[in-house]
């Protein structure tokens, strides 16, 4: 008896793999219809271009507790200008 149980048991489980997998492909298929190549006018260099700079600031490692210093990296934009209003530091 425990064996038709077990033969019953594996049978639905295997069903239901089918199905999830035929769903997971119904999914990915709808998820990717719309996606396209890049243009080529996305890899022209712009004109106006900006620039990265690197900002160091003072941290702690929190594993540790000792004092650190961290980088980060900021991207400032075409005519960015200094001023008190964009300083956060």
């Amino acid at each position: 008896m425990s064996r038709i149980y077990l033969l019953l048991v594996l049978v639905l489980a295997g069903c239901g793999e089918s199905s999830t997998a035929e769903t997971s492909r119904q999914v990915l298929a709808e998820q990717t219809e719309y996606i396209s190549s890049v243009p080529s006018q996305y890899f022209r260099k712009a004109e106006k271009r900006g620039q990265v700079i690197a900002e160091h600031y003072p941290s702690k490692d929190y594993t540790t507790g000792e004092a650190i210093t961290k980088t980060a990296y900021v991207y400032l934009p075409y005519g960015y200008e200094e001023s008190p209003r964009y300083n956060i530091f």
